[in-house]
């Protein structure tokens, strides 16, 4: 009679192979937890540098471009709203004679005012003369011309000749410089994100219910009043020092602090200088 013996695993190894295969298991899916982990906080630290960087260059480009002594900055709800508003120049030229004829002539070394002319067909155009005070000077409309017709000279492109009237008497600028501009841009910090509004007129009010639709620009900023970067450090986004001469420049400081979403920060601030000659 012959023996048989059978061939196979005991309960014993299959409960062994089962738990070594439980812990490779666990340690091959941390690992590769670990690493998705790594590449999406890299990811959102990139993105996030990335928007900042368009944030911010965006509002400093912007900036560089604006009317002498058109920027004000305001604020709401204990700081959970926070502007800053600016009238970007579109040309500005020398003029010959005296505004309180109610007609001058400008001259430009650029072949350019054909443009000028042309846009003030389709978009808002304003003119104002020696501003020196934001609130009144611009934002009020005490310097800024209610009525506005502009042609180019036709003896030479370089020459625009303008009527135009003031609300009350405006002195001529000790440099003979005019400032033509559009309606004022607003940049809002609005909780933790910053919106870009464009204005179709120029309006005295500070509030927000008085802006028109506006565009994102940037998310994840961390702007809350009271355990956000600000409160922290005690200061606000925006700030703008105002020295009204014509040998020294007007400085807007930003400070924009970004959160990702592993809670690191990340602050730029920026200094921006603005030719402040009027």
């Amino acid at each position: 009679m012959t023996n048989s013996r059978s061939v196979g695993f005991t309960l014993i190894e299959l409960i062994l192979v089962i738990i070594v295969l439980g812990i490779v298991s666990i340690a091959t899916t941390s690992y590769l937890g670990l690493g998705a982990t790594m590449y999406a906080d890299a990811a959102g630290r990139d993105q996030l540098l990335s928007q900042s960087r368009f944030a911010v260059e965006r509002i400093t480009r912007e900036l560089r471009n604006v009317v002498p002594n058109s920027v004000r900055t305001w604020s709401e709800g204990n700081g959970s709203r926070q502007c800053i508003e600016f009238a970007p120049l579109l040309q500005a030229g020398r003029y010959q004679g005296s505004v309180a004829t109610g007609a001058v002539s400008l001259f430009s070394a650029a072949d350019d005012w054909n443009n000028l002319v042309q846009l003030a067909t389709t978009t808002p155009v304003f003119m104002t003369v020696y501003p020196t005070n934001a609130p009144t000077d611009i934002y009020q409309k005490e310097r800024v011309a209610t009525t506005l017709n502009m042609s180019v000279n036709g003896g030479d492109s370089r020459v625009l000749d303008v009527t135009f009237s003031f609300p009350a008497t405006v002195p001529d600028s000790p440099s003979q410089r005019m400032y033509f501009m559009r309606a004022p841009v607003v940049y809002c910090i609005e909780n933790n994100q910053l919106w870009r509004y464009q204005r179709t007129d120029i309006v005295s009010s500070q509030a927000a219910a008085n802006l028109p639709t506006g565009v994102l620009m940037a998310d994840d900023l961390d702007n809350s009043p009271v355990t956000g970067f600000y409160a922290a450090n005690s200061t606000l986004a925006f700030s703008f020092e105002n020295s009204v001469v014509l040998t020294r420049n007007a400085v807007v400081h930003i400070r924009l602090a970004f959160k990702s979403g592993i809670s690191d920060s990340l602050v730029f601030n920026q200094e921006i200088h603005i030719p402040n000659v009027p």
